[in-house]
């Protein structure tokens, strides 16, 4: 939209504004949408939609300190579930990503258990209960490490090596 209010369209925003990285995707959105055959006027609800994200209210949230490894400015959130391998396969380069820029990046975790996997409930719970115990990152990377043999014994392995008492974890 421009100072007037107007809708220009997109190449005429590209042509006025060339330096504009938001007109500059929405170009590349429809010409990779009509080189797939969609149609002019589903391409334009897909950049509505898209434009409206940007005008939308950000949601906000608070997430848990106890969840949170370094002090940066820049909060990174990574919502992951210990038995998704894509989850497990990010994990190392995140975690090297905030450890080289420790004074820039804060990285927090938060449990998002998938419905697919059999122990993600349990070992969601797991860390939880660890962080409520002051343990929470030794577990979570025991419980990624032991990915593959995830089962509520495997967790309780976890917690009691990480000095939690299996008591506490089968009130949990």
């Amino acid at each position: 939209v421009d100072q007037a209010g107007s809708d220009p369209g997109v190449g005429q925003c590209l042509k006025s504004h060339p330096e504009c990285r938001h007109s500059r995707r929405l170009g590349q959105i429809a010409a990779l949408e009509a080189a797939r055959g969609v149609t002019a006027a589903e391409i334009g609800v897909e950049l509505a939609r898209y434009d409206q994200g940007f005008r939308d209210a950000r949601s906000t949230f608070k997430v848990d300190e106890r969840q949170c490894r370094g002090k940066g400015p820049v909060t990174l959130v990574e919502f992951s579930d210990f038995e998704c391998p894509h989850c497990a396969l990010l994990r190392p380069a995140l975690e090297k990503f905030a450890s080289d820029n420790a004074t820039r990046v804060k990285l927090c975790w938060m449990s998002f258990p998938l419905s697919q996997f059999p122990n993600s409930m349990p070992a969601a719970q797991a860390a939880l209960l660890a962080r409520d115990k002051g343990k929470l990152w030794p577990v979570h990377d025991a419980i990624f490490e032991n990915q593959r043999r995830l089962s509520a014994d495997v967790l309780q392995e976890i917690l009691v090596k990480a000095g939690i008492p299996a008591a506490d974890w089968k009130k949990a």
